[in-house]
């Protein structure tokens, strides 16, 4: 067994050691603690289910750390044994061996639960896209991008684990499984509760591909987004991409970002023409010009598929030629975004029509 986690209160010329705190007398004390202060986890998780059920039952916590991995914990109030590894992995393996639609629709109905402290998700995989796109100029399909929650991590945490168990988790976790043992204790300093934190075996798995890429994504939106305030665009932007959002097709799209800082909404389908559509069909993204502007990119294939429309919207903009067949125009103020509105959100909706044939 891991020696337990103990503190000493310093002064000038003694340490004295603090007592420990049967604070957790039961899983849900620990669990109330986490759900209210999820960082104390893992920082940056976002917790979306509490008592979550799966074919194996009930699983303690889920989250989705900062990397966009999915992560189920696993909570003793007491020391961890080897009944919590079979369980974390019966739990992870079920959610692993979800399709991927189905795993989104799980995790919205089960973050629900009336009294969890876990805020709803109406559409995880709009929040995921927000959050964790990854995306490059070509780009997969939501679901794809959801792809990247799977396999998920496994997390025990209780107070201390016993030596068997700490044998197991090394063992599972050298062959690629990614499974770490996190330990809280609570102290009392004169009234005052204290809590101490100890990875007790860090995961020895390899990260998932593209898990640096993710990271940078996350960079990429706090750049843009300094660089939309510096010039006065964000709430045009934001006007701009929840627009083509709301235009797609229901239950058939999500938003992604590209390694440019563009932010665009796409469908969720995955073929066009009989082919995989690689391109997101309608990318807003802050222009290279002076003074600084908004530009709207149509890809090649809405382009072509609502042509009618596209040219009733070039009688309303500059309408200019780019790259691999598609079309863009630069939206400066609110009043270029009124004349472009109406046309453009007609070859938003024909375009998308006939993809989905």
């Amino acid at each position: 067994m891991t020696d337990g986690i103990k503190i000493w209160a310093v002064g000038e010329r003694h340490a004295m050691e603090l007592p420990t705190v049967d604070q957790f007398n039961n899983e849900l004390g620990l669990e109330d603690l986490l759900v209210s202060n999820p960082d104390l986890l893992d920082p940056g998780l976002t917790l979306v289910g509490r008592q979550t059920r799966t074919k194996s039952g009930p699983l303690d916590l889920l989250g989705v750390d900062s990397n966009g991995r999915l992560v189920v914990y696993e909570l003793k109030r007491g020391t961890l044994r080897r009944d919590a590894v079979t369980q974390a992995l019966d739990y992870g393996s079920a959610l692993n061996a979800m399709e991927l639609d189905e795993l989104q629709k799980h995790i919205q109905e089960q973050s629900k639960g009336a009294g969890t402290g876990i805020e709803p998700m109406e559409d995880f995989g709009h929040w995921y896209a927000e959050q964790h796109a990854a995306w490059g100029d070509d780009s997969a399909s939501g679901l794809d991008d959801l792809a990247q929650l799977l396999p998920p991590r496994l997390v025990l945490v209780g107070v201390g684990v016993d030596s068997d168990t700490e044998r197991i988790v090394r063992f599972v976790g050298s062959d690629h499984v990614d499974i770490s043992v996190v330990s809280f204790q609570a102290f009392d300093k004169e009234g005052q509760m204290l809590l101490a934190r100890k990875v007790e075996v860090d995961s020895e798995a390899s990260p998932p591909a593209g898990s640096a890429k993710r990271t940078r994504a996350s960079d990429r939106r706090k750049v843009l987004s300094s660089l939309l305030e510096k010039h006065d665009l964000t709430k045009l932007f934001d006007a701009i991409d929840r627009s083509i959002y709301d235009w797609l097709p229901a239950g058939r799209k999500s938003r992604a970002q590209t390694d440019s800082g563009a932010r665009f909404p796409i469908l969720t389908s995955t073929a066009h023409q009989g082919k995989r559509k690689t391109d997101a069909g309608f990318v807003v993204s802050l222009g290279d010009t002076d003074p600084p502007s908004l530009t709207i990119r149509i890809c090649s294939w809405p382009a072509e598929e609502a042509s009618r429309e596209l040219e009733e919207l070039r009688a309303k903009v500059d309408l200019r030629d780019a790259s691999h067949g598609a079309k863009v125009f630069a939206v400066k103020d609110a009043e270029d975004w009124r004349r472009a509105q109406g046309p453009f959100a007609a070859l938003v909706r024909a375009a998308t029509a006939q993809e989905a044939r």
